[in-house]
């Protein structure tokens, strides 16, 4: 079976070569603008969406505070956080390990 997950940096390129990121400055502009649009909405994903968001730009504090947030409020995406490329970065965390532990995703932890 072969492994279709997109590495980190090509989402990063992809997000680069898209039309609105050139005039938001670059992915980093880009990801900073959805932030910024999330925390002014109110749905049940902002804390998925913006640790997602954070995790792109290397910010695992962040990116580990809204995972948190995220479980917490039993978003339905959550139990994927093993298998989301996103949060590759994260693996060698503690606090990402403890999440993976809390949803009996620990198959995860012996993968990476």
């Amino acid at each position: 079976m072969s492994n279709s997950r997109i590495p980190i940096t090509r989402m990063r390129s992809l997000i680069s070569q898209s039309s609105g990121s050139k005039r938001t400055g670059g992915w980093e502009g880009y990801i900073k603008t959805q932030i910024n649009y999330l925390k002014r909405t109110n749905n049940s994903g902002i804390a998925w969406q913006l640790a997602r968001f954070y995790a792109l730009l290397g910010n695992k504090r962040q990116a580990l505070d809204h995972l948190e947030l995220a479980y917490e409020s039993h978003y339905f995406l959550v139990p994927f956080v093993g298998a989301a490329p996103l949060f590759d970065d994260l693996r060698g965390e503690p606090r990402y390990q403890d999440l993976l532990q809390r949803l009996g995703l620990t198959r995860w932890l012996e993968q990476r």
